[in-house]
Order: structure tokens, then sequence, then C-alpha cells
């Protein structure tokens, strides 16, 4: 769906019910509705490259409530984030988007010796449609999207080989699991790719809790990891 122009009659673009892979690109909306993509059958929504301004009061600028949705590279008026409700959403380089507003750093995760994981720092998340507020022990990905995962590893033997291990586990709110591990040989600070943060966010549900595990291949450690984890 794209190079639709809509305004001034109060319509929007509603993806339909049976598309599995929505594409949503080079529209403008204006004085209208905004854009939804919201039916279950939807698995992977990519929005791109829309101007979207001067939404109604009552709308979404952009609404995306089914699998994982990549909303790069659209233009829209900043609006608070009441207008913008995201299941799981990966938000990259939006004119109108303020990104990274809320940051949740884990305390050191414990590291397992021997190659055995130690006991996870865990997020929990509560769904929240209207976005009415956080707290710094809360996680909300539905309504405010993950807009990164940090994981920061210091104090590595690298004379030994040390090798840090660190695991990710997302839990849905059917149940269902995704879980990514990555490996460290030195002091690093690494950002997940886009493709990563896939791994963890696929499924039509929202995270409701978020676990990092850590290990090395070492009987002692001295090394320190944490995660953070950046929702807005």
């Amino acid at each position: 769906m794209g190079d639709e122009t809509i305004g001034n009659y109060g319509g929007s673009i509603v993806v339909g019910y049976y598309v599995k892979t929505p594409i949503v690109m080079k529209n403008m909306l204006y004085n209208c509705g905004g854009i939804r993509v919201e039916w279950s059958h939807h698995e992977k929504n990519i929005i791109t490259h829309n101007i979207v301004k001067n939404v109604k009061t009552s709308d979404y600028t952009i609404r995306a409530e089914a699998g994982i949705t990549l909303i790069e590279q659209n233009i829209v008026d900043p609006r608070p984030w009441i207008h913008f409700w995201f299941t799981n959403a990966i938000i990259i380089n939006n004119n109108g988007f303020t990104t990274g507003k809320y940051t949740y750093q884990s305390d050191p995760v414990p590291i397992g010796t021997d190659n055995n994981y130690g006991n996870p720092c865990t997020w929990t998340s509560q769904k929240n449609r209207y976005n009415t507020g956080f707290t710094p022990d809360k996680l909300y990905t539905n309504g405010n999207p993950i807009h990164y995962i940090k994981i920061s590893v210091s104090g590595i033997n690298t004379t030994a080989g040390e090798i840090i291990t660190v695991k990710l586990v997302t839990t849905k709110a059917d149940g269902s699991q995704n879980t990514l591990e990555k490996s460290f040989s030195s002091d690093t600070t690494y950002y997940l790719t886009d493709e990563e943060l896939l791994q963890l966010l696929q499924g039509d549900y929202p995270v409701t809790a978020i676990e990092a595990y850590a290990k090395t291949n070492q009987s002692t450690t001295n090394a320190t990891v944490y995660v953070t984890v950046g929702v807005d």
C-alpha cells in the first residue's frame, strides 16, 4: 500500500485482515485519521516513508498492535505517546518521534561460573493501552516500544581466555519465549542489531518479561555485566 494522499475528509489507512506482512509506505495523510495495522493475522509490519500530519485529536497517528512493527523514516507531528500504540515495535530515524526517554539498567547480572548461568535479572511488564505513566520496575511494551537493548561487559580476563556469555529471554503474554545469546571475549558495550531485536520480539503478543543471564567459562571471574533496556 503506497503513494496515497488522504486529507480533509476524515479518512485513514487501515490494513486489511488477511495481509500477513503489510507494507505501508510513501503515503501522505493530512487532517484525517492515521495509520492502523491492528489485526491478529499480521506477523511483521513495515510502516515507512509516510507523512502523517494534523491527525484528529481522537485518533492514533500510528497504531500497530499485531506482530512486530518496523517504523522507519516517517514524518509525524510530535504528539503525546497516547496517540502512538504499538504492541512490539522498532523505531528508527523518524521525524517527530522522541525516542529513548526511559531506560532501565539492571543491577549487575550475576555471572555463573564453569559455563553455568547464574540467576537472572528480570524486568516485568504490564500491558498499558493508554500509557498512563511509568514506574522504575515496569517495562511497558504495549503502547511504548522497546527502543534498544544494550549489553555492557567489563573486567574480562583476556589473558586467561575468558569468555562471558549473556542470554536474554523474552516472555510473551501467551507464555511463549524467545531467546538470544551473545558471547564476548573482551570488554565491550554492545547494542543488539535490528535483526536480534526482531528475534527477541517476534510473535503476536506483547512482551511481559525480559530476563538477562550471564556465565563465564572460568571457575572464577572479576567481570561485570549490565543490561540496559531503552523504551519510550
